[in-house]
């Protein structure tokens, strides 16, 4: 009887050392992904499937997509690779496309001041060489009552970190000429630039 036990408990033992084995096998072969996202509390899935919040997670090496997702802003989809060993920092900021989004962020004051400082921490390290090739960089954001134009990320080329994109913001088809007009004031073709447009409200 004593034997049997010993026999049993030996097994268990062999079977949690198993186990543990695997699951050490497994996890090492993941690599850290920290995420940061503005608003902080939108949703984001990863290949499809994975549903992750703002924080660290892990994922097998390789090409992944991202998308996040809120309701009022413009979506944003990512495609990023993750190295072996090697942490992967990807940094979100979406931008309001709707009254809703617009009024979310103005009764979430931190997280609308949390969003500019991430946004301008993104592009600050773009904005040097990119100002050589096009000072308009400089005058931006430009508010009116109408419209705001701002630079963000190329959605033509997202992979690429020095590519800058103007987004015009505009309540209405007045205030979205006027933003052209004063892009033309400025002496820039509209046509040659990469004119992402945003409208807010009905």
């Amino acid at each position: 009887m004593k034997s049997k036990r010993i026999v049993f408990g030996f097994i268990i033992l062999l079977v949690l050392a198993i186990v543990a084995t695997m699951i050490w096998q497994f996890t090492r072969k993941k690599t850290n992904v920290s995420l940061t996202l503005a608003p902080s509390i939108a949703q984001a899935v990863v290949d499809g499937s994975i549903n992750v919040k703002q924080g660290d997670f892990y994922l097998v090496p390789g090409q992944h997509k991202l998308l996040v997702k809120m309701d009022g802003f413009a979506d944003r989809a990512l495609d990023f690779s993750v190295k072996s060993g090697q942490v992967s920092d990807l940094t979100i900021v979406l931008i309001p496309n709707s009254p809703v989004g617009v009024s979310w962020l103005q009764n979430h004051r931190d997280e609308e001041l949390r969003r500019e400082g991430l946004g301008g921490e993104k592009f600050d390290s773009t904005t040097s060489s990119a100002v050589k090739n096009l000072p308009l960089l400089k005058d931006l954001p430009f508010i009116d009552q109408l419209y705001r134009i701002d630079y963000g990320k190329s959605q033509k080329n997202p992979n690429d970190p020095n590519a800058l994109a103007i987004y015009i913001e505009y309540y209405s088809d007045t205030g979205k000429q006027q933003a052209l007009d004063w892009l033309r004031f400025k002496g820039y073709d509209p046509t040659k630039l990469e004119l992402i447009y945003q409208k807010v409200g009905p």
